[in-house]
């Protein structure tokens, strides 16, 4: 489904390609990219910390990368309203695209979250410990792959706009 959109966008893009010369991308999309890899980066810190047997560090960590997640969705929100806001863009293939693209993202971001925020609360417990961070080694990887999957989507992005 992701190649797919992918390929979608890609023809709808250049089959308008004339119309949308002088359009760029949301500001935005360049926040959500920062966003994601502080996201990893925490996660990963996280990680380190729990191995390390350091509780609070752990759960700081996890509690930024929670954030961060968060604010990826409220900023890929801000950036659906902008392609919105351009009244030729509103009911155009691109746009739906976009959405579609970007939204399968966020489905996958907030999908993450939920998770993320279970270990979160049991990291806030100190549950986690060099003998018992699967868990939080396995979110990481999920984090990882979302983290590759959207650097993907905004190389389409970019070569796109």
């Amino acid at each position: 489904m992701f190649t797919a959109a992918l390929v979608a966008y890609g023809i709808t893009r250049n089959a308008q390609q004339a119309q949308f010369v002088a359009r760029g991308l949301p500001v935005g999309i360049w926040v959500s990219t920062g966003l994601l890899v502080l996201l990893t980066a925490a996660m990963h810190v996280g990680k380190a910390a729990a191995l390390k047997n350091a509780p609070r560090r752990c759960h700081g960590a996890l509690t930024a990368a929670l954030l961060f997640g968060a604010a990826f969705c409220a900023t890929q929100v801000l950036n659906w309203r902008s392609i919105y806001r351009l009244e030729e863009l509103r009911d155009t293939m691109y746009a739906f695209t976009f959405y579609m693209l970007t939204g399968l993202h966020v489905l996958h971001v907030f999908g993450g979250i939920i998770p993320l925020a279970w270990i979160t609360r049991r990291a806030g417990k100190g549950e986690y410990s060099s003998s018992r961070a699967e868990p939080i080694r396995l979110i990481t990887v999920y984090w990882d792959f979302l983290g590759v999957i959207w650097l993907i989507l905004l190389t389409a992005l970019v070569l796109g706009s």
